[in-house]
């Protein structure tokens, strides 16, 4: 807002509406809501989303679909009220710190520090986009900000205005640069911050890491005097000689056992093959297995008694420390976007590691995951590698501008060589992760025309966030009066031919017929009556479930801007 353009009345309107708005507010943050230009498009248009069908990536239909979203990330999140409200497990955002060095556009215009309204506008913006965010969350959802000194004090007034106060589960501390700059006078700053709230705290089970380790219990004895005579190999380093350093210990008979060979000793272990003969517990099979449990066996002394340990891998599930110790820096991060891309003019990459100890904490191995700043596509990756190594399902829904082609040449070409593998810029070959990847881009449909008109330009809309919501990509049938997708037990339908002759009805058992999935689902026009037609009941008692579009899709994005 240029406020030099104000008249004399107005500027006196908008300073009593500040004071109003503070006398209300006793405590927490008050600043001035400014329409953006993205905002005003939204005043007039419905977003919506189109696929940009080149750029799909299919490995696995069994596996998540993982999305990218080209466009303004306040139009992606508007779609996505109508795909995932209430579905997304975990959020993670980088937003523009606002540091006054180009790093914050607002309305096409960068806010410097010579700004005074920089945090009043960085706070609007914010606002808007956090308020999506937490209708976004499922009940046990959570959401991790990272932040820097510049907004972190902002940033905790508004998460706890916009989630709660008593959501707040804590903030991290991360070392994002251990040898900082000598450039500054007072304090040399190595870190940033990770908020973390939820939309629900009682819902939330809690954050945990999982440490691992190793428990050595009491050995058993390997010999019981009433077995009969049997011998034991025991390979190279197997085994602990634990009074002998270094040497031979040459064969011959040792109390109750015989050792059949010399066995050399190297840093208190065998550095050979041997045989012992005893009246052992177990046979060799036994041991062999035992072996691969990682169990050794021991002689404790020089008359040879062997025992077998007792190793136990135990793990223990601790709410994690408020400080992040990682070997994951910002300059990690800038490496790892370069081994992929080569020399990458992308600005301070988070690290994988980072995102993939956050993401760690939620126990949800099926969890969707949502970044709306997406930037160069680290949360995606994270999440494919978090699923290569535990085997998990989890899906990432990545929003990001295409401001200086980085959705395409950035976030979309990361995620591609990831999935598919790449060649570093040394020449090392990377196997690919696997996965699957649809990009979409927003669009627009005018709200100020016939109501008609309207509602037959949505229905051709539809399909992409029918799809997205049902999680049915595969298209099985495609004409202009009928469309049927596909998913894992399930298909959908959509009925595109308003004509009230209603023909294609009498087709259309027979077309969701040929899929034996448990879910049937057909999205009739708003324009038809789905509750007095003869031929739609029989539908319906086939167990076909039959919904309107698209008066509820209009109704959840006009709601949500009321």
């Amino acid at each position: 807002m240029d406020y030099q353009d104000l008249s004399r009345e107005e500027l006196i309107m908008l300073v009593d509406r500040l004071v109003e708005e503070k006398r209300r507010r006793r405590y927490g943050l008050v600043w001035e809501e400014q329409e953006e230009g993205v905002e005003k498009i939204l005043r007039g248009n419905y977003p919506v989303l189109a696929e940009v069908k080149e750029r799909e990536i299919i490995n696995d239909k069994t596996k998540p679909m993982n999305l990218l979203i080209e466009g303004d990330n306040l139009h992606s999140l508007n779609t996505l009220l109508y795909t995932h409200r209430e579905k997304v497990n975990v959020i993670y955002i980088d937003p523009p710190y606002n540091t006054g060095n180009k790093d914050f556009i607002y309305n096409d215009k960068m806010v410097d520090k010579e700004d005074t309204w920089r945090h009043s506008k960085w706070l609007s913006f914010m606002a808007k986009r956090l308020r999506i965010a937490r209708e976004l969350l499922s009940d046990d959802g959570v959401i991790f900000i990272s932040i820097d000194d510049n907004e972190q004090a902002q940033l905790k007034l508004l998460c706890d205005e916009v989630f709660g106060e008593g959501n707040v589960l804590g903030q991290f501390v991360w070392e994002k640069n251990p040898n900082p700059t000598f450039l500054n006078k007072y304090i040399r700053s190595s870190h940033e911050y990770v908020y973390c709230y939820s939309k629900c705290k009682d819902r939330v089970s809690g954050l945990y890491e999982t440490h691992v380790y190793e428990k050595q219990d009491d050995s058993q004895p390997l010999q019981n005097k009433g077995n009969p005579m049997s011998v034991l190999e025991v390979k190279e380093g197997e085994a602990e000689l634990n009074f002998i350093e270094n040497g031979i210990v040459p064969e011959g008979v040792y109390g109750k056992i015989k050792l059949l060979d010399d066995v050399e000793v190297v840093n208190g272990a065998n550095a050979n093959c041997f045989r012992i003969e005893g009246t052992f517990r177990f046979r060799q099979e036994y041991f062999e297995s035992a072996v691969r449990e990682n169990r050794k066996l021991i002689f404790k002394t020089d008359k040879m008694s062997p025992r077998l340990t007792n190793n136990i891998i135990k793990s223990k599930d601790f709410a994690p420390k408020s400080i992040l110790k990682t070997q994951a820096t910002t300059q990690v991060g800038v490496n790892e976007v370069n081994n992929i891309l080569g020399e990458s003019e992308f600005s301070y990459p988070k690290p994988v590691d980072l995102i993939k100890g956050l993401l760690r904490l939620n126990r949800n191995v099926g969890a969707v995951v949502l970044d709306f700043f997406a930037g160069s596509g680290t949360t995606g990756h994270a999440v494919m590698e978090l699923n290569k190594e535990d085997g998990g399902n989890r899906q990432f829904i990545l929003c990001t501008n295409n401001e200086n082609n980085i959705c395409e040449d950035v976030t979309y070409e990361r995620l591609k060589r990831v999935i598919i593998g790449y060649t570093t810029p040394k020449g090392k070959e990377v196997a690919g992760l696997g996965g699957n990847l649809k990009y979409f881009k927003t669009g627009f449909i005018e709200k100020d025309q016939d109501e008609e008109d309207l509602k037959n330009q949505f229905i051709d809309k539809s399909l992409e966030l029918l799809s997205i919501k049902e999680d049915t990509y595969e298209k099985l049938i495609d004409n202009d009066s009928f469309k049927m997708n596909g998913g894992v037990d399930k298909v959908i339908g959509l009925y595109m031919d308003i004509d009230t002759n209603y023909t294609l009805l009498d087709d259309i058992q027979g077309m969701f017929d040929e899929y034996n999935v448990g879910v049937k689902k057909l999205f009739m026009p708003d324009q038809i009556d789905i509750d007095n037609d003869s031929k739609i009941e029989d539908l319906r008692n086939s167990g076909i479930e039959i919904h309107r579009v698209p008066r509820k899709i209009i109704d959840i994005l006009e709601g949500w801007r009321k």
